[in-house]
């Protein structure tokens, strides 16, 4: 995949743009045998099938990507675990729900890296400090028009 051009700014994308920039980073930035994965728990949905996904396991305010990366590419492999960023509009600086700031917190307590995002060069800067990651220099920090 060819790294991104100017064309769009990263900090006028809306939340799914943003979301779906980061995803696309991640899968070139990440080392080899890293997962990324989203699990879709948003959005408006009718009661029953809400109380059906909670039964299923659904935790309401999961963060939006999950990475789990092989302990070789770690810094320090003392700090090993699953990493998630939720994301969050970088134009707006949408606000953590309840349900975000609870998961979040049990996540933390389960030794688990969490961090919050209104920017990509955050997921980069945050990625550096636990994980090697493949640094394309000439990356610049836009997204094609979706």
């Amino acid at each position: 995949m060819e790294p991104y051009n100017q064309t769009t700014s990263i900090t006028s994308m809306n939340e799914e743009q943003f979301h779906k920039w980061t995803v696309d980073w991640l899968r070139i930035t990440l080392p080899k045998g890293s997962v990324v994965h989203h699990s879709p728990n948003e959005g408006m949905r009718k009661m029953n099938f809400m109380r059906k996904l909670k039964t299923l396991g659904t935790n309401f305010g999961w963060p939006d990507l999950e990475l789990f990366v092989p302990k070789r590419h770690w810094l320090d492999p003392e700090l090993f675990a699953p990493i998630f960023f939720e994301l969050k509009n970088p134009v707006t600086k949408g606000r953590i729900s309840k349900n975000q700031r609870e998961i979040g917190t049990a996540l933390q307590e389960a030794d688990c890296h969490i961090f919050v995002v209104y920017q990509a060069e955050q997921i980069e800067n945050e990625l550096k400090k636990l994980i090697t990651i493949r640094i394309r220099e000439n990356v610049i920090w836009t997204i094609p028009n979706i």
